[in-house]
């Protein structure tokens, strides 16, 4: 499964770099940066900033990859037994990608949003963070379950 949520995130960051060389002549010249709690924008940017998130975005993927490949140095909730050693790490992976494949998820909607694409009208800020509270809340009550 880990592999699927690796797959997807670098799919997903992917798809968002096409849209932003496809469309970044056709953005404003001023882009809002931040949104409030209820979706409005409240802060507004050149448009480079958006390429600037993209930069931070790849390099948050690619930490993050890269971090999953050492789990022996992860902070665990629980003592690392010789019986809980292979699930524990397999569990740690699998939640790092799902928030690896969350970030690359923020990010495309962040560029559907400052694209101004109609879809980023039914987005208001809820479906990401429920896929985060749902993620965590799934990852850790299996990494306490070893």
């Amino acid at each position: 499964m880990a592999k699927i949520f690796r797959a997807f995130t670098f799919l997903m960051a992917f798809v968002t770099l096409v849209m932003c060389v496809i469309y970044y002549s056709e953005i404003p010249e001023e882009i809002p940066i931040h949104f409030n709690y209820k979706g409005e924008a409240d802060g507004f940017g050149p448009k480079s900033s958006m390429l600037i998130s993209l930069g931070v975005l790849y390099i948050i993927i690619i930490g993050i990859d890269v971090l999953g490949r050492f789990p022996k140095y992860f902070n665990y909730p629980v003592a690392i037994t010789e019986k809980n050693k292979e699930a524990q790490q397999k569990n740690a992976k699998a939640i790092l990608q799902q928030v690896n494949f969350g970030v690359a998820l923020l990010a495309f909607f962040f560029v559907y949003r400052y694209l101004n694409i109609e879809f980023a009208k039914v987005y208001e800020g809820y479906y990401v963070t429920i896929y985060f509270v749902v993620v965590s809340f799934f990852g850790l009550i299996k990494a306490f379950k070893y």
